[in-house]
């Protein structure tokens, strides 16, 4: 039950965008007189299959929703997920600061406050492997590579009515490049090639496009390789702390289709995507445990991909559209590392140098389909727009651990696990009904429910059974079965021809992880252990947002509050219970353990807009991007701060087109303000922060484009909060952790 405050800060939630709209709707009449709604043509219109699971302008979704497309990946040089959400207030994501035991790379997006494994990532309604969290984070950010996306979707907020698990906080939607993304109507053949220079890590990336396509035998197909070379992020720290990196990635992605006829196609997706990542850690950061650390990662994630896809409007069938994904999926982690101890003593005993070679992998095998249908029906001046499916997916995860140790001329060899083999299956079936009437073409009710069973069954093997010191873990492993029933409701009501209002309310759900179900580890000689809790329950929330979203020839803009609440999030806890290393160390034993914490609040407010002084978009324009968002543990006597909650940010940015498009500039600042934290963690190095960046396209021809970029203009120094919320500001090395200074982006496409 919320209490007094919340109900009337839920009550101002509700009343805001409606208040905002009274004032709009005259407001901006201007604009409106001006505008040509839907039926103007406008090449910067933005489609998203994601809301809705259907195609629909993004202005007419319930929900807070961006589409970056295949030209603005290109024209703005984005090669990571860094770049990607740069200027979108409502996303962050930790950066690409490694320590050992620790991050690799960009692995956690955080979406108003949820972050990590509840925010689902898609590729053509494929689930991605999920994040692997256990000493080693073993992310997200190098399984696709973005040159060989048509567009990418991010729906923010709970989205397990049409997607299931995961979708707790939030979806990142890839959607695949086909021919026809770089095709002509009367074209046949086509190269582009887009090269960038990324100055933050001395990166260079190469990627060649090759479309053709073949009339009479209705085959068409696309090709799509990419290489790049960096570096070690280019942060303000000291260079003797800085890791000395080499990375490369190498890419190779296909889609070839065959038209069977007008309305229906096959077609067939592979695609092959590897990171190497060498490094040699900086010796001057490095504890007095170790002399030297090298590590060789390797990410490597391959996927094949049969589709069928039919369309027809006016087939007169139980349904006019129709599609089916089959695939099998196979995501790798090799981290391996060599690792030099010195001798000394340790509680009175002298121990000698050590070579430690270590071997470890993390296998996620999946294979599993999609079938969706959509069909139209009308009875007595109401109208249907049914999307209706399922989805299956049978998941297989392992994480051996491999140590080969070589003392005082002696080998050996240890083989641990810290998480139990386990199979995943999960399934699902979903329908959305998106209703219209004739009497009141203003309105408009969207109405969807899932069902989803998930099903865990984990296999304990001796590897598993000694990771703890040998003595194995306390709690046996656990199996997990499952299901769940989300539903949700969206209220859109046109205003006018340019601005509508909607409400929404959603349930959402995430299931355990294989990892956070049955994941023993420790060392009672250190004085620590993890144990498994086999009474984890899946988190569950209740939302509501509303939003206000305009459409005029000037100015366009999403203005949407939210509110959610929690239940059974899933939290380490420790505790000094463990009384079996009072023998060995003298005192109990640090436990961690995952827990499910029992409430949860967040809410928060976001807005985007742009402002064009010209109704043909040429001149000067005005673009905005705003969040806040408050969240706070509230299973408590009293309330504590939910330290996944990302500071106020707001990014204003200045763009000049000229009058034939040929070139455009756009000084941009973003701003993120001092981040609300616990009392632990209020020594941590962020603050409020300002960085500008200068960034111009220049269309030379319709065949080259330029792209160049100042980024970090004011050479500010300053640290993503949630990269850093766990470090110490007065750290030696902190710094490191620090994001990029002032660097050079630069790049050009030719298309032959």
């Amino acid at each position: 039950m919320l209490c007094e405050a919340r109900v009337k800060f839920f009550h101002k939630l509700l009343v805001a965008p409606a208040t905002a709209a009274m004032f709009l709707a005259p407001t901006l009449n201007g604009f409106a007189e001006e505008s040509v709604s839907d039926e103007k043509s406008n090449d910067s219109l933005k489609i998203s299959v994601t809301g809705t699971r259907s195609p629909r302008a993004t202005k007419n979704v319930p929900a807070s929703i961006k589409v970056t497309d295949k030209n603005e990946i290109d024209t703005l040089g984005i090669t990571d997920l860094r770049d990607l959400f740069k200027y979108d207030a409502a996303v962050s994501i930790k950066s690409n600061a490694t320590n050992y035991f620790n991050n690799y790379g960009q692995n956690s997006i955080n979406i108003r406050g949820m972050d990590e494994n509840r925010v689902l990532i898609q590729r053509d309604n494929i689930n991605l492997p999920n994040r692997y969290s256990f000493s080693y984070q073993l992310g997200r950010g190098d399984y696709v590579d973005l040159s060989t996306l048509k567009s990418v979707e991010v729906l923010k907020g709970p989205a397990s009515s049409l997607y299931g698990s995961d979708a707790l906080g939030g979806l990142v939607s890839y959607q695949s490049l086909y021919p026809e993304d770089l095709l002509g109507a009367d074209e046949n053949f086509k190269i582009e090639i887009p090269v960038k220079f990324d100055g933050s890590s001395n990166q260079t990336s190469g990627t060649t496009r090759i479309a053709v396509r073949d009339d009479e035998s209705g085959i068409e197909g696309v090709l799509v390789t990419t290489v790049s070379y960096g570096e070690e992020d280019n942060v303000k720290a000291d260079d003797k702390y800085i890791d000395d990196s080499e990375i490369s990635k190498k890419n190779i992605y296909t889609n070839i289709v065959k038209n069977i006829n007008d309305f229906s196609r096959i077609n067939f997706i592979f695609e092959n995507v590897d990171t190497q990542r060498d490094t040699t850690q900086a010796k001057a950061r490095l504890s007095s445990s170790y002399s030297s650390i090298e590590e060789d990662v390797d990410v490597n994630r391959w996927m094949g991909q049969l589709g069928y896809e039919y369309e027809n409007q006016d087939s007169g069938n139980i349904f006019d559209y129709a599609k089916l994904n089959l695939y099998v999926q196979d995501a790798e982690w090799n981290d391996d590392s060599e690792v030099e101890y010195p001798g000394g003593f340790s509680r009175g005993r002298y121990s000698s140098p050590k070579t430690v070679v270590n071997d470890y992998r993390y296998d996620d095998e999946s294979k599993g389909f999609n079938l969706q249908f959509r069909s139209n029906s009308s009875s007595a001046g109401v109208n249907h727009k049914f999307t209706y499916g399922v989805d299956y997916s049978d998941t297989f995860n392992t994480r051996p651990r491999k140590k080969t140790t070589i003392q005082s001329g002696t080998t050996s060899v240890e083989t641990i696990k810290d998480t139990a083999d386990a199979d995943t299956v999960k399934y699902g079936f979903y329908i959305q009904d998106a209703v219209t009437f004739d009497k009141s073409d203003r309105l408009e009710l969207i109405a969807g429910i899932r069902y989803d069973k998930y099903d865990i069954d984990a296999v304990s093997d001796s590897a598993y059974e000694n990771t703890v010191d040998s003595v194995g873990p306390v709690n046996p492993v656990v199996d997990l079965e499952s299901s769940t029933v989300n539903p949700s409701l969206a209220l859109i009501y046109n205003l006018s021809p340019e601005l509508s209002a909607f409400g929404k309310y959603s349930t959402a759900f995430r299931a355990p992880t294989h990892s956070e179900l049955n994941t023993a580890h420790g060392n009672r000689f250190y004085g620590y252990y993890y144990l498994a809790n086999p009474d984890l329950k899946p988190e569950t929330s209740e939302n509501y947002e509303f939003g206000l979203k305009g459409d005029y020839s000037k100015f366009d803009f999403s203005l949407v509050s939210f509110i959610s609440n929690y239940d059974d999030l899933i939290e380490d806890s420790l505790s000094n219970t463990g009384t079996d290393c009072i023998a060995l160390i003298g005192r109990p034993c640090t436990v961690y353990k995952p827990s499910n914490i029992e409430e949860a609040e967040i809410w928060g407010i976001e807005l985007n807009s742009e402002y064009n002084f010209n109704e043909d978009k040429t001149g000067f324009s005005i673009i905005s991007s705003l969040a806040y968002s408050y969240g706070d543990d509230t299973s408590g006597t009293e309330d504590k701060e939910l330290t996944s909650i990302e500071p106020f940010k707001a990014i204003l940015g200045l763009r000049y087109t000229d009058s034939d498009n040929k070139w455009s500039t756009e000084l941009t600042n973003t701003y993120v303000g001092d981040a609300r934290t616990t009392e632990a963690l209020d020594d941590n190095p962020s603050q409020s922060y300002s960085v500008l960046d200068l960034t111009s396209v220049f269309n030379v021809s319709d065949r080259l484009s330029v792209d160049v970029g100042i980024f970090n203009l004011n050479d500010t120094r300053y640290f993503n909060y949630s990269t850093v919320k766990s470090q110490k500001a007065s750290t030696a090395d902190v710094n490191r952790f620090s994001e990029p200074g002032r660097n050079i982006k630069a790049g050009f496409k030719f298309i032959f």
